[in-house]
C-alpha cells in the first residue's frame, strides 16, 4: 500500500503539517525574543516528534534529515549554540524542505538537504557558547516542574537547633514528592555519636514552585550542608521515556561511567550487578529507581491526559454534523408552527418548547467545535512578511492583537487569500525603504499589525500600516484616466479609496513581482462579500493605512427576523436590528412621498420592500418598518409584518437566482416554503 493509500498516513501527515505550523510560528516567536524558552522548547519537541513519527511511516528521508536539524536546536535548548538570523534562516529552510517531502519524498534535492545540513554544522562550530549554569535554571512559566535534590546536612546540624525533618516536611508541602533517606554512612553501633547526623536524603519534587523557592528552604543551612537541585523532568515534555537506571547513577555522579560500563557486560540487571559487586550502595539504587519510577509515571499520566482531552475529527465529519443540525432546526421549526396551530393541546407546547431549547443549544454548541481563531493563520503572515521584507530590503515588525478571537472554519478557510493580498499590498507599496522613512522623520522600522475583535454576530479585522498611505491625488488621476470619474465630478474621499477596489485599478509606477498589475484588491472585495461581509478605507498620507473587514461569525446558521410581505417570507440578519416599529400613515403624508421616518426626533431613511422588489400588488393599511444598523449607519425597511425571531439555516442560491440582487441567500421554513434572506449590504 502507498503512502497516499494508507490512512495512517494520511493521519501522520496532517499532524506533521500541524506541527511545521508550529515550527514556524516558534522560529518567529524566537526570532524576535531569543530568550523565549517556551518556545525554543516547543520547537525542538515539534522537529522531534515529526522524526519519530516518520520512521514510523516509511519517511525515511525526513527522519534523517530531521535528525540533523533537531540536533542543532537540542544545542540551542541547552545553551551551547546561540540564536541568530542564519540559524532561523537555516530552519525555515528545513521546514520548507520537511513540508515539501511530505507531499513527495523524491521531489527533494539531496544537494539541498546536504546545503542545509552543512549550514547547520558549521553554525555549531562557530556559534557556540557556554553551557548554562545550575543558577540560571527557571522553571518554565506554564505547568510544573519535577526536580531532583539531594540533602546532605552538615554532621553537626543538630548543634544549631536544626531539626532536617522539618526542612524535608516544607519541601513535600510544595506538591508532589518521593524521599528516599540514605543510611551508607551510619557507623556501626560502637562508633555511633547520637548527637551527630549520619543520615542524607535524596528528595524527587514535582511542584509549581520555582529554582529560587525551593531554595529558600534551606537558606539557614546552605552554607554549611551539601544541597544539590536540578531539573530532571518538565511538564511541558511529550516522550514519556526516561534516563535509564544506570544514566541516573552516573548523573548525579554516584557511579563513574567505568564502573558502570564494566557491569553492563554481564546478564542480570543492572542494579543487581551493581550492588554484587559493591560498586554503588543499595540505598542510591533505591533513589534512582524512585525518580526513574516518578518521572515516567507523571509523563504517562501526562499523555494519557492529553490523549483523553481531545480528539481528532476529519473537518468533513464536521460539515455534515453541521448540516444534520440545519436540518434538525428546520424539523424544529415545523413542530413549533405545528404546537402553535393546536393550541388546546398544552402537551405538545411543552414538548415543542424544550425541543426548540435544546435545539439552540446544540446548534451553539456544534458551531463552536467549528470555531478556529484565527492566530491559526496569523504565523503565516509573518513569514510572509518576513521574507517579503528581507526580499524588498525592508525593515518591518508584524504584530497581532487579539489572536484568540474565534471564526468559523469555513470563514477562516475563504479569508485566508484576501487577507494574504492586503499584507503582501502593505509591505510592498505600503511601508517605505528605511533610508526614505528616516528622511521623512519616520523610525526605520515599519509596522504593520493585524487586529480581531468581536462586535455582536460579526467580527472586525483591521489591518493597520504607518506607511506611505494612499496617494488620493493619484488615485483622482488613474480614476479620470480610467474612465471612472469625470474631471468636472465632485468625489468624496471615501469614494475615492472605493475605487482602488475596480477591476484592473493601480496607481504602481511599475510593475513588480508582487504587485502593480491592478489585480487583486477587486478579488478581496469579492471574497469579503461572498462571505457575507464588507471592507472599508481610512488612509492618511504620509502616515499609513487602515482597512477594516467586517465578517460573520459562521456561515451555517444565524438568528434572523422574520417578515412577511403579501404571502412571502422574508428574513433579515437579527445582529443588524435595532428594533421595529408601526409606519405612521398620517406622517408619511406630512413628508409628502420622501422615505424619511421621524423616529424619537431622529431622522433615519427607509427604503420599502414592496418597491424595491417592484411588487403591484395593493399596501395594506398597517404597515411595519424593521429598523436596521450596518456599520453604524440607520436604515428603515418597510414590510407587511414582523413575524418574529427565527433560527435561519443558510442555503445557498441556485444557478437561476444567482444575479438577483437585494437577497444573499434562502432558508426553508417551516412548512417546507421558502424564505429568501435580505441582504442589507446591497438594499442599502
Amino acid at each position: 500500500m502507498s503512502h497516499s493509500e494508507n490512512p495512517h498516513v494520511e493521519l501522520f501527515r496532517q499532524e506533521a503539517l500541524e506541527l511545521l505550523a508550529d515550527v514556524q510560528e516558534c522560529l518567529l516567536l524566537i526570532e524576535d525574543a531569543p530568550e523565549d524558552k517556551d518556545a525554543i522548547n516547543r520547537l525542538f519537541r515539534a522537529m522531534h516528534s515529526i522524526k519519530g513519527a516518520g520512521g514510523m511511516f516509511g519517511y525515511d528521508r525526513i527522519t534523517d534529515f530531521t535528525h540533523h536539524v533537531e540536533s542543532a536546536l537540542d544545542q540551542v535548548r541547552e545553551g551551547r549554540l546561540a540564536i541568530s538570523r542564519e540559524l532561523i534562516d537555516l530552519v525555515l529552510a528545513s521546514h520548507d524542505c520537511i513540508k515539501e517531502m511530505l507531499d513527495d519524498e523524491k521531489s527533494m534535492s539531496q544537494d539541498r538537504l546536504q546545503e542545509i545540513q552543512r549550514g547547520l554544522e558549521s553554525l555549531g562550530g562557530s556559534n557556540a557558547i557556554a553551557p548554562t549554569s545550575k543558577a540560571a535554571i527557571k522553571t518554565p512559566s506554564s505547568g510544573l516542574s519535577m526536580y531532583r535534590i539531594r540533602f546532605r546536612p552538615d554532621a553537626r546540624i543538630f548543634f544549631s537547633g536544626t531539626d532536617p525533618m522539618r526542612l524535608i516536611q516544607e519541601l513535600s508541602e510544595m506538591g508532589d514528592c518521593r524521599i528516599v533517606c540514605n543510611l551508607s554512612e551510619v557507623p556501626g553501633f560502637a562508633a555511633l555519636n547520637p548527637e551527630l547526623c549520619y543520615l542524607y536524603w535524596d528528595i524527587i519534587l514535582r511542584t509549581k514552585s520555582t529554582l529560587n523557592q525551593i531554595e529558600d528552604v534551606f537558606i539557614f543551612v546552605a552554607s554549611e550542608s551539601q544541597i544539590d537541585i536540578s531539573i530532571v523532568d518538565e511538564e511541558d515534555i511529550e516522550d514519556s521515556q526516561y534516563k535509564k537506571l544506570g544514566e541516573i547513577l552516573v548523573e548525579r555522579g554516584d557511579i563513574p561511567k567505568e564502573n558502570l560500563e564494566q557491569a553492563l557486560h554481564e546478564s542480570e540487571t543492572i542494579g543487581a550487578r551493581l550492588i554484587k559487586k559493591s560498586l554503588v550502595d543499595p540505598h542510591k539504587i533505591e533513589s534512582a529507581l524512585a525518580e526513574q519510577e516518578m518521572v515516567r509515571s507523571a509523563r504517562a499520566k501526562r499523555q494519557q491526559e492529553t490523549a483523553m482531552a481531545s480528539i481528532r475529527v476529519n473537518a468533513d465529519k464536521l460539515d455534515r454534523l453541521v448540516d444534520l443540525v440545519g436540518e434538525l432546526v428546520t424539523a424544529q421549526a415545523r413542530i413549533s408552527r405545528i404546537a402553535e396551530s393546536i393550541r388546546t393541546n398544552q402537551e405538545l407546547s411543552d414538548v415543542a418548547e424544550e425541543l426548540e431549547s435544546l435545539t439552540t443549544r446544540l446548534r451553539d454548541e456544534t458551531m463552536g467545535i467549528r470555531m478556529v481563531p484565527i492566530g491559526s493563520v496569523v504565523s503565516t503572515f509573518r513569514r510572509l512578511i518576513r521574507d517579503l521584507a528581507k526580499d524588498l530590503k525592508k525593515d518591518i515588525e508584524f504584530t497581532c492583537i487579539g489572536e484568540e478571537t474565534e471564526l468559523d472554519k469555513g470563514v477562516i478557510e475563504r479569508l485566508k487569500d484576501p487577507l494574504v493580498h492586503i499584507v503582501r499590498n502593505s509591505t510592498d507599496h505600503g511601508i517605505e525603504l528605511p533610508e526614505i522613512r528616516a528622511a521623512a522623520g519616520k523610525p526605520a522600522q515599519g509596522n504593520i499589525r493585524l487586529e480581531a475583535m468581536h462586535s455582536g454576530a460579526h467580527v472586525l479585522i483591521k489591518i493597520t500600516d504607518d506607511g506611505k498611505g494612499l496617494d488620493i491625488e493619484a488615485i483622482h488621476r488613474k480614476a479620470i484616466d480610467k474612465g471612472l470619474v469625470s474631471p468636472d465630478q465632485n468625489i468624496s474621499e471615501n469614494e475615492l479609496f472605493q475605487l482602488i477596489f475596480a477591476p484592473g485599478f493601480s496607481t504602481a509606477e511599475k510593475v513588480t513581482e508582487l504587485s502593480g498589475r491592478g489585480v487583486g484588491m477587486d478579488v478581496v472585495r469579492q471574497n469579503i462579500e461572498a462571505l457575507r461581509g464588507s471592507i472599508s478605507i481610512d488612509s492618511a498620507k504620509g502616515k499609513g493605512i487602515t482597512i477594516t473587514l467586517k465578517l460573520p461569525l459562521t456561515l451555517a446558521i444565524i438568528d434572523g427576523l422574520m417578515v412577511t410581505m403579501d404571502q412571502d417570507s422574508f428574513i433579515i440578519p437579527l445582529a443588524s436590528v435595532e428594533e421595529c416599529v408601526d409606519l405612521d400613515h398620517q406622517e408619511m403624508d406630512k413628508i409628502k412621498g420622501r422615505n424619511i421616518l421621524n423616529l424619537r426626533g431622529v431622522a433615519v431613511p427607509f427604503v420599502r420592500l414592496r418597491e424595491r422588489l417592484h411588487r403591484t400588488t395593493k399596501t395594506p393599511e398597517r404597515e411595519q418598518v424593521v429598523i436596521t444598523n450596518l456599520e453604524g449607519k440607520r436604515m428603515g425597511v418597510v414590510v407587511d409584518a414582523v413575524v418574529g425571531s427565527h433560527q435561519t439555516v443558510l442555503k445557498n442560491l441556485g444557478p437561476a437566482m444567482r444575479q438577483a440582487r437585494d437577497v444573499s441567500g434562502a432558508t426553508i421554513l417551516g412548512d417546507g416554503s421558502v424564505a429568501l434572506i435580505l441582504d442589507l449590504q446591497s438594499i442599502q
